[in-house]
């Protein structure tokens, strides 16, 4: 129903167009806002020993992980 539209003359479409994008709502984005009450422990160094860099829990990939990357 959504695209089942007929024929329409540019002016037509136009009118169509913004009857439709009437129904939109401007709404808040909330993504990339944080965590709301929550408590996040802070990494553990003894967790990843030699690894003092890794503080999001994904290792970084070397050629030798890739050999078909070369």
């Amino acid at each position: 129903d959504v695209l089942d539209w007929p024929a329409l003359s540019e002016a037509g479409l136009l009118a169509r167009m913004k009857e439709v994008a009437s129904k939109n709502r401007v709404m808040t984005s909330l993504i990339g806002q944080g965590y709301y009450g929550t408590v996040t422990t802070p990494r553990d160094p003894a967790q990843h020993p030699g690894k003092p860099r890794l503080v999001h829990g994904l290792y970084p990939l070397s050629a030798r992980d890739c050999p078909r990357a070369a």
